[in-house]
Formats: C-alpha cells, sequence, structure tokens
C-alpha cells in the first residue's frame, strides 16, 4: 500500500490537476523525502513514483519504485518509509512537539557557535564540536525546508470557503501499515495555521557575542551589522542611544561584546541573521 493523496473540490472534481500545482506538490513532497533522509544521516536520496490515479477526485498513490524479484521485501520497507514520511508532514501540522525541537536545536547551534568562537586554541575537541555544528545546521536547514515545502502544498488549497476558485478545497494523506491508519487533512484551517506559524517569532535564549560592527544604519528601525565568528553576518536591532554607543566603536574598528536576543520565525534561516540587541558589554580595563 502505497501513500494515498486525495484532492477534492475545485478542478479535482473532474479529475483534473493544473500542471503547475502538481509540480509544486510533487517537488514539496521530493523535498520533505530528502530532507527527511538528512535528519536521519541517509545519503542515498529516495525517488518517490506515482504508481496510479483512480476516477472520481483527483487521487494519486506515492510509492517506491520495486521491481518483481525484491518486490515482496521492498513493499513492507516502502510502506515503513512512507509512514514515516506521514508522520514527519503531520508533525510540522500540529506543530508544538516540532516548535520545541526546532527551537532546541536552534540554541544548541548558537551555543556550540559561541563555544568555536570564544575558544584560544584550536584542537581536535573543537575540530568534534565544528563538525557538530555543522551537522546540526544541515538538520536545521532541513527541517525549515520541510516546514517551507509543506507551506507549499498548503498554498494549493483556496484561501476561503465562499471564494469562487477551481483550487480544490482540501487535501487528504493517508497511508495504511497493518491495521493502524495514518492520516490528515491540508485544508483551509490548516492553511490558516501553517500561516500563523510561518509569522510566529521562536522562543529562543539570549546568547552573548563578540564582534567588531561593520555597518551601522540609523534610520526609524535602528540596526547594525556585526561579523562574528560562527555566526557569520548578524543584523542586530537597537534604539536610538545604544545605536550611538556601537557607532563609537564602529568607528574605531573595536570589537564589542552583546547580549542580543536571536530573531528567527519559522522557516526563515538565512545567512544575515537577525536579533535584538539587549545588552551592550562593556569590558573593564585591565590594570
Amino acid at each position: 500500500m502505497g501513500l494515498i493523496i486525495k484532492i477534492n473540490g475545485g478542478y479535482a472534481d473532474n479529475h483534473k490537476i493544473s500542471l503547475h500545482d502538481m509540480a509544486k506538490l510533487s517537488e514539496s513532497i521530493q523535498s520533505i523525502s530528502k530532507n527527511y533522509e538528512i535528519k536521519n544521516d541517509i545519503n542515498l536520496f529516495t525517488d518517490i513514483y506515482i504508481d496510479g490515479t483512480r476516477e472520481g477526485c483527483f487521487e494519486i498513490i506515492l510509492n517506491l519504485l520495486q521491481d518483481d524479484y525484491v518486490k515482496g521485501i521492498v513493499t513492507g520497507l516502502a510502506t515503513n518509509y512512507l509512514t514515516e514520511l506521514t508522520k514527519e508532514i503531520k508533525n510540522f501540522i500540529i506543530y508544538t512537539s516540532k516548535k520545541e525541537t526546532i527551537e532546541k536545536l536552534i540554541d544548541e547551534v548558537y551555543n556550540l557557535s559561541i563555544e568555536l568562537a570564544d575558544a584560544e586554541y584550536y584542537d581536535y575537541k573543537l575540530e568534534e564540536k565544528k563538525q557538530l555544528l555543522e551537522k546540526k545546521e544541515k538538520v536545521l536547514n532541513a527541517e525549515f525546508s520541510t516546514f517551507n515545502s509543506i507551506k507549499k502544498i498548503s498554498s494549493l488549497i483556496k484561501n476561503s470557503k465562499d471564494e469562487k476558485s477551481l483550487k480544490p478545497d482540501s487535501i487528504t494523506f493517508s497511508i495504511q501499515k497493518d491495521n493502524l491508519k495514518e492520516e490528515f487533512n491540508f485544508n483551509i484551517e490548516t492553511k490558516q495555521k501553517i500561516q500563523l506559524i510561518s509569522s510566529e517569532k521562536m522562543s529562543i535564549d539570549d546568547i552573548i557575542v563578540k564582534g567588531i560592527p561593520i555597518n551601522v544604519s540609523k534610520e526609524s528601525n535602528n540596526f547594525f551589522k556585526m561579523k562574528v565568528p560562527f555566526f557569520g553576518i548578524l543584523k542586530i536591532y537597537a534604539d536610538k542611544n545604544k545605536i550611538n554607543i556601537i557607532s563609537n566603536y564602529f568607528k574605531e574598528e573595536k570589537a564589542v561584546s552583546i547580549k542580543i536576543n536571536p530573531i528567527v520565525k519559522m522557516g526563515e534561516l538565512v545567512k544575515t541573521k537577525e536579533a535584538r540587541l539587549i545588552e551592550i558589554i562593556e569590558e573593564k580595563e585591565i590594570k
């Protein structure tokens, strides 16, 4: 039994789907599959195939490719794989535990970055931490990529029940394993929840970083940029008084230690990370 995706309403009632929407759906599911394997240290990425279609609504069955020789063995493996993939998507829609997992992962990434940046010398233990940091960043990127793919699937749904649109009302994912059935819906309510999740700021611990400000902007949204080892470039928002103090460090090209609260939204991990300045830590002069 493969993963059944059933599209209801709109064009699907006429057993049709646009090429554009089919591309979005297939690319998103293949991306979620790849990210799932990245997080589980599987380096040989699995291609998922459309097994067939059925009349009525627009229904497709996704499966793994299998030949006659290994059919009996692979069928069980395929069902396990697709079941886990279905649970992975469902966890993002439920979100509560997934949010906690990702917030913890971000805290771990930042703490490892701080340890590496503050190290006075480099040894094998730091090399191990650097490799761990790279692995956690890879997993974090995979988590965010999966969410963005789920967001893309939800975009196929119409915006409201009353909207006159050819877009479908819902997309159902279901798979049967033994006597258990894993199933969930992408519908209008799901779409709205995913949009809300993507706009909410995640709860990340304050961190202390040190670097030289490389740009100061005194505008309505005062901010400065600072390059920090293992973090890359940070874009940090601050009030007018703190911006004036930071400007002095910028002019003198001096390093400054600051406490910041990272600003992270679901699915938005970019090279220029954002944060809000909490405190400038004045270093005591060494006599």
